[in-house]
C-alpha cells in the first residue's frame, strides 16, 4: 500500500468516524430531549399538587369524569395498568381485596388500561374481572390522560383525596390499606 493510499483511507476512516460520531451525538441529544420531556410532564404531579382532571369512556360507552368520582368519594386510586404488564396483573388480586373492603364511599378505583386495540380491552377487563371504573386510553402508549400523569412506565399509580389532591404515587397496596384503615369511617377502622 503506497502512502498516498494510506493517506485517503485514513481520511476516509476519519469521515466515517465523525459521521458516525455525529449520528451518535444527535440521537444522544434527542434522546436526552425526549427523557426531559417525559421528566419534566411529571414534575407538576408531585405530592400536595392537583390531580389532572380528565374524561374518557367506559366500556358501555359512558363517559367518566375524573372530578365527578373524586366528589363523590374520600380516595381515589388512579391505576395505570395494561394486562401485558407482569407487575400491573400481579397487583390485581390484592386491590380486588382492598376495593371490596373500601368501596363504600371511601375508596374509588379508576384503572386506565394501556391496550392496543378495544378488543384486548375488552378481553383483559373480563379476564381479570376488574370491579371498579375501567377505562382506557389505546393504540399509542401515551395518550393525552398518560401524557398529563407523566406516564413513562408501567405500573403507575395516584392516590387522590377528596379535595383533588395527589397525596401519594406509586402507593403500595399494603400503604394503601394502612391509609384507608386509618380512617374514621372505615370498616376496619370501625372494628377497633
Amino acid at each position: 500500500m503506497t502512502k498516498q493510499t494510506r493517506q485517503l483511507t485514513a481520511s476516509r476512516t476519519a469521515k466515517v468516524w465523525l459521521c458516525v460520531s455525529i449520528v451518535c451525538a444527535a440521537s444522544l441529544i434527542v434522546f436526552s430531549v425526549k427523557s426531559c420531556a417525559f421528566v419534566n410532564s411529571d414534575q407538576s404531579l408531585r405530592i400536595g399538587t392537583r390531580a389532572p382532571d380528565f374524561q374518557l369512556t367506559d366500556l358501555d360507552g359512558d363517559e367518566v369524569v375524573l372530578s365527578e368520582i373524586v366528589a363523590r368519594t374520600e380516595y381515589v386510586l388512579i391505576e395505570f395498568w395494561a394486562s401485558w404488564c407482569g407487575p400491573c396483573v400481579a397487583k390485581i388480586p390484592d386491590l380486588k381485596t382492598v376495593y371490596t373492603q373500601y368501596n363504600n364511599g371511601l375508596l374509588e378505583v379508576i384503572s386506565i388500561a394501556r391496550e392496543a386495540t378495544a378488543l384486548d380491552w375488552t378481553k383483559a377487563t373480563k379476564k381479570y374481572d376488574l370491579p371498579w371504573i375501567n377505562l382506557a386510553e389505546l393504540g399509542e402508549y401515551r395518550g393525552e390522560v398518560g401524557e398529563a400523569y407523566g406516564l413513562v412506565g408501567l405500573p403507575l399509580n395516584y392516590l387522590v383525596r377528596q379535595d383533588g389532591t395527589i397525596i401519594a404515587k406509586d402507593i403500595s397496596i399494603d400503604t394503601l390499606k394502612t391509609v384507608l384503615s386509618n380512617q374514621p369511617n372505615s370498616q376496619e377502622g370501625s372494628r377497633h
